[in-house]
């Protein structure tokens, strides 16, 4: 389930000086223009009238709060819904201050504008009211995506400077000091023994590891059979050296293969599976990558069943933070984490995200 899109405080409070600000200049300025319009035409009954506009405009402003308050239930919903919702509300809104107009002018013997017909005046009067209240919501969702627009250049900006960060990191742990020298080491080993053919073909994929994540670029999204397939080779290499200890299962439905996630986001997880739970064990190790659809999120989950498992151990905690880092720079509050022991052994890391399908 996707979570509800969270504002900070202080994006809150800015929201609402805005709309407060919004509120009163509407109001203000429809005081200011018809009073002074009564003013230029020397209105009989203008003192009266004056008073009782008073009242009109501290009413408006009372409905305008509570349609504030009712279209902020609905702040997760689209921009069209709300509109819809803002419009339904604006014509109640205007009956209510028709009607306020209309028994205020009566009971205080101020003439109406059509006589002798109260649904026809009542008519007349909420139908100029409607423009006002829609037009002040119009601006008023204008205010609420201007807001949410700027949250999501903040954020843009600030994954911006993450995901150069971890570009870097990325790039260490691909090109980490010790599986680069576990994998060359191996290589050596294999050639010093006779076995030139297997030598050989750990450092083609080796080869391939490497240029395909340095041709990667951290800010872009991949599909997610694209993402695996960069781990295959990952765990090509690591069955390479250990044949007898390592095995691989992945689970992805073929409707999730074209999801989009970021680069190179399980490359930290399965590592860490690898360095921390098959190096350590002698006996299999079983790693295993799921993909699932849980209420419109993309869950993955990477587990291992070793027995030396991951919590405790130095080391892994930096990977995590970046898988975490990543996720929360990209998708702001709309993910989730978490990673712990299993029982009896093993390790499992799970996160969900936003599911979003290439376009075909």
């Amino acid at each position: 389930m996707v979570r509800p899109e969270v504002f900070s405080n202080a994006e809150k409070r800015s929201f609402r000086r805005e709309a407060v600000a919004l509120t009163v200049a509407v109001w203000v300025a429809h005081y200011a223009i018809f009073t002074a319009r009564d003013f230029v035409v020397q209105r009989p009954e203008l003192a009266t009238v004056v008073v009782l506009r008073t009242g009109w405009t501290l009413m408006g402003a009372a409905i305008c709060a509570a349609i504030y308050f009712i279209l902020g239930q609905f702040r997760d919903s689209r921009f069209a819904t709300q509109l819809f919702i803002a419009g339904l509300m604006c014509f109640p809104a205007a009956f209510i201050q028709a009607s306020a107009v209309y028994f205020s002018k009566v009971a205080t013997g101020v003439p109406l504008t059509i006589e002798g017909s109260m649904l026809m005046e009542l008519v007349r009067s909420a139908t100029s009211w409607v423009w006002i209240y829609f037009g002040w919501a119009v601006c008023l969702l204008a205010l609420q995506y201007n807001l949410r627009a700027r949250r999501e250049q903040r954020l843009r900006a600030e994954a911006l400077a993450l995901a150069h960060e971890a570009q870097m990191r990325a790039l260490r742990y691909q090109l980490n000091p010790h599986f680069l020298f576990n994998t060359l080491n191996s290589i050596a080993a294999l050639m010093l023994d006779g076995n030139a053919r297997v030598a050989e073909t750990m450092l083609r994929k080796l080869s391939g590891f490497l240029r395909q994540g340095l041709a990667g670029d951290s800010l872009d999204d991949v599909q997610l059979q694209h993402e695996v397939d960069h781990q295959r080779l990952y765990f090509d290499i690591e069955q390479l050296r250990f044949p007898e200890r390592l095995s691989v299962e992945v689970d992805i439905p073929d409707e999730l293969r074209n999801a989009l996630v970021p680069s190179f986001i399980l490359q930290p997880i399965v590592e860490n599976a690898v360095k921390y739970a098959v190096a350590p064990s002698n006996e299999r190790t079983t790693i295993r990558i799921v993909a699932r659809d849980v209420g419109g999120m993309l869950q993955l989950s990477v587990t291992d069943d070793g027995k030396a498992g991951s919590k405790g151990l130095p080391g892994t905690g930096i990977g995590l933070v970046n898988v975490q880092e990543r996720l929360a720079s990209r998708f702001g509050d709309r993910y989730t984490f978490d990673d712990g022991p299993l029982s009896p052994n093993g390790y499992r890391v799970e996160f969900a995200l936003p599911l979003k399908k290439a376009a075909a």
